[in-house]
């Protein structure tokens, strides 16, 4: 047979290579998931998500972070991701997208959703007995796109950072999409943390539309 493909990352690419975020991402994905393939029960199963796997971090390693692509392109590597995560999870993990049509043209960062919705399976769907729900809403208004993530919550007793800790709090990875937003957009966005009506944390983003930056 083929010898196994081996993806390393290494600590000693220049940053103008392969930036801290994404080489974080490919970390995490090769502790995380590989230890899903591992117990992959169906030759199927790890085989499909091998391929979703190695197809992701090929997007997320050669994408710059300071550049923006269409939202369908974004929402194309979110599936992506989505997939590889629906193996690890599989009825445990609900996502329902409300997306607006007329939005899939607009600009967006670069693999802006995928460290948000990870958060809410972290966090949230990981930690749930259940499981749970995760809702991705865009809706394109006047001069802004309003991107949000909402998760149904971990269903534990385990504390939580306050909301207004959670910029800062280790292990959240919220800092990080804030300063890119920062890099590209300056002071004409916002990026919100509150509570979700289905029960866990909700992300709003406010980002300007293309007739609208800084």
């Amino acid at each position: 047979g083929h010898p196994p493909h081996v993806v390393e990352v290494s600590h000693s690419y220049p940053e103008s290579s392969l930036n801290p975020v994404f080489q974080r991402l490919a970390e995490e994905f090769a502790d995380v998931h590989l230890g899903s393939l591992v117990s992959a029960r169906r030759s199927d199963d790890a085989q499909s998500m091998i391929a979703e796997l190695s197809t992701f971090l090929r997007f997320s390693l050669e994408t710059d972070r300071n550049i923006t692509v269409p939202l369908r392109d974004e929402i194309e590597a979110l599936d992506l991701y989505l997939r590889i995560e629906q193996v690890r999870f599989s009825d445990r993990l609900v996502v329902e997208q409300e997306i607006d049509p007329r939005a899939l043209r607009e600009q967006v960062p670069s693999l802006l959703l995928q460290p948000l919705v990870e958060n809410a399976i972290k966090h949230a769907i990981g930690r749930a007995e259940d499981g749970g729900r995760i809702l991705i809403t865009v809706k394109l208004n006047d001069q802004e796109l309003v991107v949000t993530v909402e998760d149904s919550g971990s269903g534990g007793e385990e504390k939580q950072p306050q909301l207004d800790q959670l910029f800062d709090a280790p292990g959240f990875g919220l800092r990080s999409t804030a300063e890119r937003l920062e890099n590209l957009y300056g002071d004409s966005f916002s990026f919100n943390a509150g509570t979700s009506r289905l029960g866990g944390l909700k992300l709003a983003l406010h980002l300007p539309t293309r007739g609208r930056r800084r």
